[in-house]
């Protein structure tokens, strides 16, 4: 990747202080302007990555950025779900602060979001997410210009929106952007190809993919290790081809120059109970 790309794994509150803060040198008007794209993978566990000490080789493009840049050793999610935890990534602030804790509550807008930190510091906002509890609905749409959430499911993955996300990117413009990227692509159920389970699972059984939704209403303790074996090189396989989604998507946009002078954050709202 790019010299000038630079990497945080997790630490997303660092962004509300980029547009006044981060710069590549020089002070005042000189400072050249940075971009910042900030990635949710929604439900990745951190012990899915390399860069947190798995050995399997699910996460190579991550990894890479992560050798270039900073990996936060100790950042534990807020909540255990999507909605509030990712109130607290754009705030900063706690549930029990945020407020925002029930699947029919939307954030009251007491609190400027890091979208409307960056807007009003000149940056262009921009964000492509994979619906469900990320909709505008909840008052996440609050500071982006562009808040593009269209799913086939409301659990939309980096394919559902890519094409409009790349159209937007490509369009030239003369002030920096801030990019929020959310997708669903590990989230349940785990729908991986066939050939891509084999690779990690030898003795893989093609019914076997019939157990990408879990078992409902038995609690995950309570699976037989055969099942929840089988349920967690599913999760495995989903790691891997998003990380693969995300090196090609990431590698057109070093082709196209649009790394240069560029924050990029990875983090996750939270892991995955196995």
């Amino acid at each position: 990747m790019s010299a000038h790309l630079r990497f945080w794994l997790a630490g997303v509150t660092l962004c509300a202080a980029a547009p006044v803060g981060c710069s590549p040198g020089g002070s005042g008007e000189d400072r050249t302007p940075i971009n910042v794209i900030l990635l949710s993978l929604d439900t990745l566990r951190a012990d899915r990555l390399g860069a947190y000490g798995n050995q399997g080789g699910l996460t190579p493009f991550l990894d890479s950025l992560a050798e270039e840049g900073v990996v936060m050793d100790n950042c534990i999610a807020s909540s255990t779900w999507t909605l509030p935890s990712h109130w607290t990534l754009f705030l900063g602030q706690y549930p029990s602060t945020h407020g925002v804790w029930a699947r029919s509550s939307a954030y009251d807008g007491a609190a400027p979001t890091m979208a409307e930190v960056f807007r009003g510091a000149g940056y262009e906002t921009a964000a492509f997410v994979g619906g469900g509890y990320v909709s505008s609905e909840f008052g996440f749409g609050a500071g982006f210009d562009t808040y593009d959430e269209q799913s086939r499911s409301g659990l939309g993955e980096l394919r559902d929106y890519r094409a409009r996300l790349e159209e937007w990117i490509l369009t030239p413009r003369s002030s920096p952007y801030f990019l929020f990227l959310q997708m669903y692509d590990v989230h349940r159920p785990y729908t991986p190809g066939f050939e891509d389970l084999l690779s990690l699972r030898p003795d893989a059984r093609r019914t076997d993919l019939d157990h990408g939704k879990p078992p409902q209403g038995v609690p995950n303790e309570n699976w037989d290790p055969t099942t929840l074996g089988i349920i967690e090189s599913l999760y495995d396989a989903e790691v891997r081809i998003l990380d693969r989604a995300l090196g090609t998507l990431f590698g057109d946009f070093e082709e196209a120059g649009l790394l240069e002078n560029t924050i990029v954050v990875v983090t996750s709202d939270h892991g995955e109970g196995f």
